[in-house]
């Protein structure tokens, strides 16, 4: 991972007395806001944020004491965040936010993200959010600061392997909006299309993308495509794959194929694969398929 690239823990502690930026773009440096807007502000300018699909909040009611409370332990919380040094334990803070974090947790670790461009810790805590849940982590994990921010790929992956492990099916569509996004780096959206199979409801209408990116020209979303098609788990999928890993002429893509039918699990693929196996003058594929087979057989040995 990079080291920071511009956000000194002096500007973390800042925060954790000044305030977050604007959900619409990553400054250099932190603007002064009141804490307390973030923390009321953030469901809509998150939502805002994710251009064409935003998830409506669920934050409850609080009375003005209740706001001031809350307000403050997410101030404390920030400048502890700030104020430590140590890369492992910092790790190990977002890993227990992530468990025990609350709401006091959630708004710390967006308003930490919106702070630092350090990949690691950005990374790390898009887990933590996703760990905790709900539309607000939803809607952050979709938005310029995540998912959308074009700018740092490790960061976008990042978030789309957060959107895995938040497992709900409502962001398939910006997942989506990804994949379709040509300016995006190759292996962003690569890794949405794998994000999107993994999360979205087999009648989901972002489904027949992975389809159409299946005979894309690039190879390497060819590719990812194939993985894709694995995880969807459906019949479709596994008749595709079942063509692909015999006839497509790349051979990363071919043995993409047949890693794709272990994903899958359907019995009826080691047949395939055996004759794969047998057929193919590739060495990469027929590994490819030698492992797809054991993985069928031996369904969650390495799990």
């Amino acid at each position: 991972m990079a080291p920071d690239r511009g956000i000194s823990d002096p500007d973390l502690e800042a925060l954790s007395h000044r305030g977050a930026p604007p959900m619409n773009s990553r400054p250099a440096r932190i603007p002064c806001l009141p804490l307390v807007l973030l923390c009321l502000a953030l469901p809509a300018t998150a939502g805002e944020d994710w251009e064409n699909h935003p998830v409506p909040g669920e934050e409850k009611e609080r009375t003005p004491e209740e706001k001031a409370g809350h307000a403050k332990a997410v101030r404390d919380l920030l400048g502890e965040l700030g104020r430590e040094k140590n890369k492992v334990l910092m790790l190990a803070r977002f890993k227990e936010l992530g468990t025990t974090g609350g709401e006091v947790g959630r708004d710390a670790l967006i308003a930490y993200c919106q702070a630092t461009k350090n990949q690691e810790h950005l990374c790390a805590a898009f887990l933590a959010l996703a760990k905790l849940g709900g539309p607000k982590s939803l809607n952050f994990l979709c938005s310029r600061y995540a998912l959308k921010s074009g700018s740092d790929w490790i960061v976008q992956r990042g978030a789309a392997d957060a959107l895995v492990e938040l497992k709900d099916p409502r962001c398939a569509c910006c997942l989506g909006d990804v994949v379709r996004d040509a300016r995006q780096k190759t292996m962003v959206r690569g890794a949405c299309l794998i994000a999107l199979a993994r999360v979205a409801r087999e009648d989901a209408a972002e489904i027949d993308l992975v389809f159409r990116m299946a005979d894309v020209k690039d190879d390497i979303l060819r590719r990812d495509a194939m993985t894709a098609l694995g995880h969807l788990r459906s019949e479709k999928s596994f008749r595709l794959l079942a063509d692909r890993c015999r006839s497509e002429a790349n051979g990363e893509v071919r043995g993409a194929a047949c890693t794709a039918l272990g994903i899958h699990g359907n019995p009826a693929g080691v047949e395939i694969l055996r004759e794969v196996v047998a057929k193919d003058k590739a060495l990469q594929v027929k590994d490819a398929a030698m492992k797809a087979i054991h993985e069928i057989q031996n369904p969650g040995e390495d799990d």
